[in-house]
């Protein structure tokens, strides 16, 4: 009996799941009528669609089901997704993933939050995708390794708000920049390890460079290194070097590198046989021959070929050939360890400009670009007059980058355009400065100029000076190109406090309005005129003051016509290496007023590289001065000493009352000499620091003055020393000792000066 009742139960059981078996093969094979889905508020139901392969009408599978789940999943678009068919409906649930309320950057002291948001390319209204803020944190670890932080961490931190938002924070560990601890060289036996060290632009860590970072290792400047190396041995002659590897060896604090260049030498070439084959029309062989460097027997060296290559190319473009193909031979001889060279000269056409465009100035407009070009559209190509467009447009200091492109013309071979790529950069200047000189004691002063003046290169300038023996306020307007000539006209005001009590035993107060012009004779002769008129008081003399300066007292107009001619071939003009200038100055007081003098200076400098970063410079002045009819104001004769006599004191040298204060007079007549050598102290390139060894030699003197109580001797001073200049942050900083040699009686030594902050001008 009990056995028949559980039979029938099995059998009953048995159709049941039968039953619901039968039922759920008959639900999955219902066509899907209809999709719906469910939990989107910012996405659109048809973005979701459209990830969708299963259509209405479809009988899906599983497998179906399972993948068109992964895809929609995989849009980064859900947290969450779930597909499930319901009759003949198939339900499509999201959760949306949370949109980016904002981007916050924490601990970041070195990189600031502007260059990484740069960087970081996702954005607040964005939706939250998880990989991706992972990817950024690796972006955030380059910026940072890039700039030496290799010990850097960087944790996301996802912050929930309302509103389905997060704030996304990237918590940043900065750490120590890693230091360059040591800088290793393997292989080289020609040059020492500190010769290589000079040569390469990363530098090892030391104290004294804590204003530069050349000592952080950057991967990206190693590759740098490596071809400073090379260029540095071939122009040696050493034609086979190589740099076998380069290595950055982390330190296990992950806070610095060892670098270790290893390098082969390899054999030092010499010159062999140096020719010239010519293809081009007026071009003699004879003519480059005797300007190419390259001579047979000399060493070997890469950097002559470039610089021959530059000459050729210099003497093809005079002659109006833009596109010269010069194609330097180098033939090996390794027995003679001798290089023959043959420089190709291939023919290419005869070209003139077709246009001239200016690309890139936002500020500056086209005129006072083009005036500086010595080239016009229609004019035969001159790669010299453009080389000296290219320098002009430098020299006036309104751009950062100054590129100057030559384009063929298609279809025409005998046209090029010149494409003018300009980057604007800030042309206004406010500086507040502070220092000390020897002369002045401390000093500040305020100083506000544009050189650019509504993009037209009018140049605006004021200053605001204080010291404790000289207060000034000045204003001035120029315009470079008066009428759109090659004619610079200005006008200014200023007025003038100057207390010579420790010198002279006088106060000055002066203002004045004044004028000048000026204009090219030719590329390198300027002549300029200008006239000043002003009024000076001479007061607060002293007691013991010297008969010539309390003749002196009362207040005067001065009247006077100034003119100066100079020829300039510096290459630089505020750090010359190299060329020359010459100058003669005239100044004449008289039209006019009740002060009549006649003032003459001529001088010139001379500066010469002959090794690497050793300038050596020349400077030279001479001058005459006299009355017209009446004695000449002390403030108005030639004053030496200081700057211009480094070894003796401010106004120390020539002319002095022999009794009371032993005020400087100043001399009618006047002479200076300097000879000094500038060079690098081998501290960091960046910090600018320079120094200087130098001897001085001058004179001044009355030829008038024949008091017995007066020192007037004529003869030569001379003084010699050393010093350094510093380019820093604050301006520039000068410490000079000189030591005299020659003296004079009556002559006011001093040793040491001293000039810090932005001086006079």
């Amino acid at each position: 009996m009990v056995k028949e009742m559980r039979n029938t139960v099995k059998r009953i059981s048995g159709i049941f799941f039968g039953i619901a078996f039968g039922l759920c093969v008959a639900a999955e094979a219902v066509p899907i009528s209809k999709v719906e889905v469910k939990g989107n508020e910012r996405i659109e139901t048809s973005t979701v669609l459209r990830y969708l392969t299963i259509q209405e009408g479809q009988q899906p599978t599983q497998k179906e089901i399972d993948d068109n789940l992964k895809t929609i999943y995989n849009s980064n678009y859900f947290s969450d997704v779930s597909l499930n068919q319901v009759g003949s409906v198939l339900i499509v649930k999201v959760v949306e993933n949370p949109s980016i309320n904002r981007i916050v950057f924490e601990g970041n002291k070195n990189v600031s939050d502007k260059i990484l948001n740069t960087e970081v390319k996702i954005q607040p209204r964005q939706l939250l995708n998880k990989n991706k803020v992972y990817e950024e944190v690796q972006k955030i670890l380059a910026i940072y390794q890039a700039k030496g932080y290799f010990g850097a961490k960087v944790s996301p931190q996802i912050i929930k708000r309302e509103q389905n938002r997060v704030d996304i924070v990237f918590e940043i560990t900065e750490g120590a920049s890693a230091s360059v601890r040591s800088i290793k060289f393997i292989g080289n036996k020609k040059f020492s390890d500190d010769q290589l060290r000079q040569i390469i632009l990363t530098k090892e860590a030391h104290w004294w460079r804590f204003l530069a970072n050349d000592d952080v290792y950057v991967p990206a400047r190693l590759e740098g290194d490596r071809e400073n190396l090379r260029k540095f041995y071939l122009a040696k002659g050493y034609a086979d070097f190589r740099v076998a590897s380069a290595v950055a060896e982390l330190v296990p604090a992950r806070d610095g590198f060892i670098i270790t260049f290893t390098i082969e030498e390899g054999d030092r070439y010499r010159f062999g046989e140096v020719t010239v084959q010519n293809t081009i029309p007026y071009l003699k062989v004879d003519e480059i021959s005797k300007k190419i460097g390259a001579k047979e027997g000399d060493w070997y060296s890469t950097a002559v070929v470039e610089k021959d290559t530059e000459i050729i190319t210099n003497i093809a473009g005079d002659h109006g050939y833009a596109f010269v193909d010069i194609q330097p031979i180098p033939v090996r001889d390794e027995e003679k360890k001798t290089i023959k060279l043959v420089y190709k000269l291939l023919e290419g056409p005869k070209v003139f400009i077709n246009r001239i465009n200016i690309i890139g100035n936002t500020r500056t407009v086209d005129s006072v670009i083009r005036r500086q070009m010595l080239l016009a559209e229609g004019d035969p190509f001159n790669s010299t007059k453009l080389r000296a467009s290219d320098r002009n447009l430098q020299n006036l200091g309104f751009f950062k980058r100054v590129e100057i492109k030559s384009v063929p013309v298609v279809g025409d071979p005998e046209k090029t355009d010149e494409d003018i790529l300009v980057e604007e950069q800030s042309t206004g200047e406010i500086n507040f400065s502070a220092g000390y000189n020897t002369a002045e004691g401390p000093f500040g002063m305020i100083n506000f100029t544009e050189r650019n003046l509504f993009g037209r290169a009018y140049e605006f300038g004021s200053r605001l000076y204080y010291a404790k023996t000289w207060q000034s306020l000045d204003v001035n307007l120029q315009d470079p190109y008066f009428l759109n000539r090659d004619l610079t006209v200005g006008i200014g005001a200023g007025k003038t406090k100057a207390n010579q009590e420790s010198q002279s035993s006088y106060t000055q107060h002066s203002s004045s309005a004044r004028t000048w012009m000026g204009y090219h004779l030719s590329e390198l002769l300027i002549q300029k005129w200008n006239y000043s008129l002003s009024l000076d008081k001479i007061g607060s003399i002293s007691q013991n003051a010297a008969p010539q300066i309390r003749q002196q007292a009362g207040t005067k107009t001065v009247s006077l016509v100034g003119h100066t001619l100079s020829y300039d071939a510096r290459d630089f003009k505020f750090a010359p290496t190299s060329g020359y200038v010459a100058s003669m100055n005239n100044e004449w007081a008289g039209l006019g007023g009740n002060i009549r003098f006649l003032r003459n200076t001529i001088g010139g400098e001379i500066y010469y590289t002959p090794v690497d970063e050793l300038t050596l410079g020349v400077l030279t002045e001479a001058g005459s001065a006299q009355g017209l009819g009446q004695k000449m104001r002390v403030n108005d004769k030639f004053h030496l000493g200081g700057d211009t006599l480094r070894g003796f004191d401010y106004g120390g040298v020539g002319p002095h009352s022999k009794t009371g204060n032993r005020d400087d007079l100043g001399g009618d007549r006047m002479f200076t000499l300097s000879t000094e050598a500038t060079f690098p102290l081998g501290i960091s390139r960046e910090l600018g620091i320079r120094g200087t060894v130098f001897i001085d030699t001058g004179t001044t003197w009355d030829s008038k003055e024949k008091s017995p109580n007066v020192y007037n001797d004529k003869g030569l001073r001379l003084s010699t020393g050393f010093g350094l200049g510093w380019a820093s942050p604050m301006g520039l900083i000068k410490i000079n000792f000189g030591f005299p040699i020659w003296k004079k009686p009556g002559d006011k030594t001093s040793i040491v000066l001293v000039n810090f902050g932005t001086s006079r001008f």
